[in-house]
């Protein structure tokens, strides 16, 4: 982590950051001052994206990790997906903060179907889900069908940190020329079995696990007959 040209704005991880956003509670800010914030994501989308690759990442939150992707690896495009209204400013400051052309923003829920959802902010936008809480706020918000959305972009690498709803996203078969996801899994929503459910899933499909890649709950994966 190194400052930049303004007290406000830091870098880290080579991207720029601008914390004087009212987003930024006390502790994000620290996370980010010290070098902590996302470096799992961070570490995971360094391994397993490639030059040249279409990444879509399904929660974009502050555009760091779609910002980090595009400025580590060469001739990549990234789909960027966002539910939160209130984080598309952020996301879109960010990436003309980093010179990101690369990535294309979506306000959108990914889903089982198309149509319109719930989807519940909270001051902790990372925390925002599709989960009501007694401090989050309701919004409503165009939602799309993922299946139908990797049929369109065709990635070879998907990025998915959903709060939780990956149990139901990543209960269909993914794309067969899908070659890697990175995936935040989260326990704490779904318990054991919900872990089993995904792994098992992702397992049937022919990914493995990518141990080097992975770091606690986020998880790296890669399908074995496109290992090279």
């Amino acid at each position: 982590m190194q400052p930049a040209t303004s007290p406000e704005i830091v870098e880290c991880r080579g991207v720029r950051l601008d914390l004087s956003h009212p987003l930024f509670t006390e502790k994000l800010r620290r996370a980010v001052e010290r070098g902590w914030y996302e470096g799992a994501e961070a570490r995971a989308s360094e391994i397993m994206v490639r030059p040249g690759d279409r990444v879509v990442e399904f929660g974009g939150g502050c555009g760091f990790i779609s910002s980090f992707m595009a400025l580590t690896h060469a001739d990549i495009t990234i789909e960027c997906v966002e539910a939160n209204p209130e984080l598309l400013a952020l996301i879109e400051h960010h990436h003309r903060l980093n010179g990101v052309t690369c990535a294309t923003l979506h306000h959108e829920l990914a889903a089982r179907e198309d149509g319109t959802a719930d989807f519940y902010v909270t001051r902790d936008f990372w925390a925002s889900s599709t989960r009501p809480g007694a401090e989050a706020r309701r919004v409503e918000v165009p939602a799309r069908a993922i299946s139908k959305r990797l049929d369109e972009w065709d990635p070879q690498v998907v990025v998915m940190d959903v709060e939780g709803a990956e149990l139901e996203l990543l209960a269909d078969p993914l794309p067969s020329k899908l070659r890697a996801l990175v995936l935040e899994l989260h326990p704490d929503i779904y318990g054991l079995p919900g872990v089993k459910a995904v792994m098992d899933g992702l397992s049937k499909q022919g990914f493995a696990y990518v141990p080097e890649a992975s770091e606690h709950a986020v998880t790296a994966w890669a399908r074995v007959d496109a290992l090279a």
